[in-house]
């Protein structure tokens, strides 16, 4: 046999969209539904994310107004609020699918390293744990610059304004959001044990999104701080229960807003995720 038809024979059974059948690539499976799905769903939920930057910086929430051109982010017209939409998503495209897409290889990677080589540690928290912070650290970079997009900022202005606290507090926010997100189909699956409905298994996903924002969010406030320029809080000049109970009160602010809107994202995005692979639906 020739080095071509070697090498063809090697590669042939890879399809880099369905996945290898029986090839030494079997682990590099891409599955292009994921970025595709982010990408869609993050269109209706932008207004969340910039009514919750605005509550961090200690603004009202905008308003969306007929009128055009309006002032962003103090108020947003509905054509500028679609085109924010559609400024975000492949940002948003990006980091999500490669984080989903990552986290399972980051994962089993980890799991089949030297530390995690045992079979009763296969799937357990601390390696998806550790991938998720990893896959978060990768991806932070457009996830800064989307979060600069809410506040006002172009895309390349935020890149070039990235420091090593932005990134560390992104991949921080993002192995809590990306530790729950990757959760949704496994609680989706365990509630409808109780309860097999399109219902229950949308609820799991809200779920899932929801309790990672809050999490996560007191990084997120940080943020969106560091990215105006502000001073975050300290909880320790001087330690006391005033001190803790008011940089608390500023860490937190527009965490409902943030947390309901990344559920509903959770909801669109393993929702279109499915529709996208035409799985099977009850």
């Amino acid at each position: 046999m020739s080095s071509t038809s070697s090498i063809k024979h090697y590669l042939l059974p890879y399809n880099p969209f369905n996945g290898p059948s029986n090839s030494k690539f079997r682990n590099l499976t891409i599955n292009g539904s994921e970025p595709i799905s982010a990408s869609l769903a993050i269109i209706p939920a932008i207004y969340g994310f910039i009514a919750k930057s605005s509550l961090q910086i200690g603004k009202k929430i905008p308003r969306i107004t007929l009128k055009a051109p309006a002032k962003f982010p103090q108020s947003l017209s509905i054509g500028q609020l679609a085109l924010e939409g559609v400024k975000a998503s492949p940002k948003i495209g990006v980091a999500v699918g490669a984080q989903m897409i990552g986290l399972e290889k980051c994962q089993n990677y980890l799991e089949n390293s030297r530390f995690f080589k045992n079979p009763q540690k296969k799937g357990n928290l601390s390696s998806r744990l550790l991938s998720s912070g990893i896959i978060g650290f990768i991806s932070s970079p457009f996830l800064i610059a989307l979060n600069d997009q809410t506040i006002g900022n172009s895309f390349f202005k935020s890149l070039r304004a990235i420091t090593p606290s932005k990134v560390a507090t992104t991949a921080a926010r993002e192995t809590g959001f990306v530790f729950s997100l990757g959760f949704s189909k496994p609680l989706a699956k365990k509630m409808k044990e109780y309860n097999d409905s399109k219902t229950t298994e949308k609820a799991a996903y809200f779920i899932s999104g929801y309790a990672g924002s809050i999490v996560s969010h007191p990084c997120d406030t940080i943020l969106t701080l560091l990215q105006k320029e502000i001073k975050p809080p300290t909880f320790f000049s001087p330690l006391n229960k005033q001190t803790i109970q008011r940089a608390a009160s500023v860490m937190y602010r527009g965490a409902n807003v943030r947390a309901s809107t990344i559920g509903v994202f959770s909801i669109l995005y393993n929702s279109l995720n499915k529709f996208i692979n035409r799985e099977e639906t009850k």
